[in-house]
């Protein structure tokens, strides 16, 4: 594993709606998944490819911004699809679309969608599927 690359705590085989899925990964003291760079992008597109995962970013007064360490930061990096940054007030939350090279979507927080928790960027990875 390249040094810089997220530790995933949990992938969650079974479908929630985000407010459900972020409940979760909080309560075992993790966040959704947030992506903060092309390293990260690459590697949650290598270990979700062909599914559809929720993202830890929230649309928030017209800025994207991730949920860390109880923290929200607007994101920097970002890999919309169409390179579009979507600001629509019915989709504030957003998903990573393995089924399409890992764009990334804003939709529906109440869709439902597999989830990945996440916790520090080290060099460790440990998957439990629920």
């Amino acid at each position: 594993m390249e040094s810089g690359e997220p530790l995933i705590a949990q992938k969650l085989t079974h479908l929630f709606a985000s407010p459900i899925a972020n409940n979760y990964c909080q309560r075992k003291l993790y966040d959704l998944v947030s992506i903060l760079s092309q390293e990260e992008q690459d590697f949650i597109f290598r270990t979700s490819s062909l599914t559809i995962t929720w993202l830890g970013i929230r649309l928030i007064d017209g800025k994207w911004q991730w949920s860390i360490n109880g923290e929200m930061v607007e994101a920097s990096f970002t890999n919309w699809e169409n390179n579009v940054m979507p600001n629509d007030p019915k989709k504030t939350c957003a998903v990573f679309d393995g089924w399409a090279n890992g764009v990334w979507r804003a939709v529906d927080c109440n869709q439902q969608y597999r989830s990945i928790c996440k916790t520090g960027t080290n060099l460790f990875v440990d998957f439990v599927w629920l």
